[in-house]
């Protein structure tokens, strides 16, 4: 169950897929009707292993309208609106972010190690090449997450995991490191270029994008045949790596929910599935199942007990898949009602209240692991746009009313402040501390630097030198 809950719903379906031909007595069957449910399990009323009869209760949590709160959508089949297969769900090629993201499963990582990851992948270009400096993206990651991560750590994790996945190449800085890259993954015995190759890139680099030829031929002393060879073998590099592997070439997010607001204020979450389908167990199974127990002859007893683990094995995972909808609606509308000033507001993160994980978990009488399954690797999509579940999570700055404004709050206030000061005048981290104060946040110097310099904004002497250079 922990599984599933951290599955992305994207990935939900591949799981689905290997259970289907992992277990026999499972039957998936494809909804071609776009206004069919996303996922519809049908769970058999009788069966010799004595399935639940549900409560009252249970019923109506099932039932598809709740007439009291009348914009609920049911709990476990989802009606979807027209719109709802929009340009990000359904891909008919794999992208370059999406093969990256699949070559990941072998390099065991911790969950922090595996957002860093995933945040350098989809910051790449089209062509598979990191623009961005690391510095920023560290910056960018902990306003994001609300978490730092040491920029040895991301230098570490782009050198041993992003730049070992394929195609070679990806992930480079720049056009050499991607020539470098790529020699490197070459097999010497298959290659005999590649020593001279790989000191061409290295020791010669400089040279190299100047197109000082002549001059580079004379320090390697090398004869013209082994020039011409090491030359045209130099031009079959790719410098775009990324483009042969992404037939798609579109780093899309896809949202695991979509959240919706009435104009009265109530709001709808939809859990996202991509590929609607009916599953249910096979009739044959249930109907072997009961002959089998009717006639008990006890050479067929080992037929018996087999058909019998499948066929629970197979309503357990039905049953999985249903309470994980559960779950995940029940965690994602408890993040949305507790940030719901900030949807009304524009999304304006002035608004973002302090939240941490143990808050939506005793909000909603979970564990704080499960609601951490949850918010894993999630994206909802709202009316400002697709924003990470993590988001939404963000420790506290007391406030002068005895209160807490949540970090990410203050970050707006900071960008707010610096983007409205005198450029030849601006203010120095200490003018930060009593402006802040008169908005009513309470915070340290240190803490105002801390934040400036995770928003990657300089420092007062170095905003004024950079407009007196304009």
């Amino acid at each position: 169950m922990a599984r599933l809950l951290e599955l992305p719903a994207q990935d939900l379906d591949q799981h689905i897929e290997e259970e289907v031909e992992k277990n026999p007595a499972l039957e998936a069957e494809d909804l071609d009707d776009p206004t069919a449910d996303g996922l519809q399990v049908e769970l058999p009323g009788r069966m010799l292993t004595a399935a639940k009869t549900p409560t009252a209760a249970e019923e109506n949590e099932n039932s598809d309208w709740n007439a009291q709160d009348g914009y609920r959508e049911p709990k476990v089949a989802l009606e979807e609106s027209e719109d709802f297969y929009g340009p990000f769900n359904f891909r008919t090629t794999q992208s370059l972010y999406e093969s990256l993201i699949e070559q990941l499963a072998p390099f065991e990582l911790q969950d922090w190690e595996r957002e860093v990851v995933e945040f350098i992948i989809y910051n790449l270009t089209p062509a598979g090449l990191l623009s961005v400096p690391l510095e920023k993206l560290a910056r960018q990651y902990a306003y994001q997450v609300g978490r730092e991560v040491p920029l040895s750590e991301w230098e570490r994790l782009l050198g041993q995991v992003v730049h070992k996945l394929e195609p070679p190449g990806v992930g480079a800085r720049n056009l050499l490191e991607a020539f470098r890259l790529q020699i490197e993954a070459l097999d010497p015995q298959e290659e005999p270029l590649k020593p001279l190759l790989h000191k061409l890139v290295t020791e010669h680099g400089e040279a190299l994008e100047k197109g000082q030829w002549e001059r580079i031929k004379r320090r390697m002393a090398l004869d013209e045949a082994t020039w011409k060879a090491l030359i045209r073998r130099l031009a079959a590099l790719d410098p775009r790596p990324g483009l042969s592997a992404d037939e798609a070439v579109a780093p899309a997010i896809s949202p695991d929910f979509i959240l919706h607001f009435r104009e009265d204020g109530a709001f709808q979450v939809e859990v996202v599935y991509y590929r609607p389908r009916r599953l249910r167990i096979r009739r044959q199974y249930l109907e072997l199942l009961e002959k089998l127990a009717r006639q008990r002859e006890p050479e067929l007893r080992e037929t018996y007990e087999e058909i019998k683990k499948r066929v629970e094995a197979a309503k357990q995972f039905m049953e999985h898949l249903q309470q994980r909808e559960r779950t995940l609606r029940l965690t994602v509308e408890e993040i949305v009602r507790q940030q719901k000033a900030f949807f009304l507001n524009g999304c304006d993160e002035k608004y973002l209240r302090p939240m941490i994980l143990e808050d939506v978990a005793n909000a909603v009488g979970l564990d704080i692991s499960t609601v951490s399954r949850v918010a894993h690797s999630k994206y909802i999509q709202t009316p400002c746009g697709i924003y990470p579940l993590k988001f939404f999570f963000s420790e506290g700055v007391r406030a002068a009313d005895g209160g807490e404004v949540a970090n990410k709050a203050v970050w707006r206030h900071i960008r707010e402040l610096i983007e409205g000061e005198d450029p030849e005048n601006p203010y120095s981290d200490e003018a930060l501390v009593k402006l802040l104060q008169e908005r009513g946040i309470e915070i340290r110097r240190r803490t105002v630097a801390k934040y400036r310099h995770q928003l990657g904004i300089p420092t007062a002497a170095e905003r004024r030198q950079r407009y007196k250079l304009r």
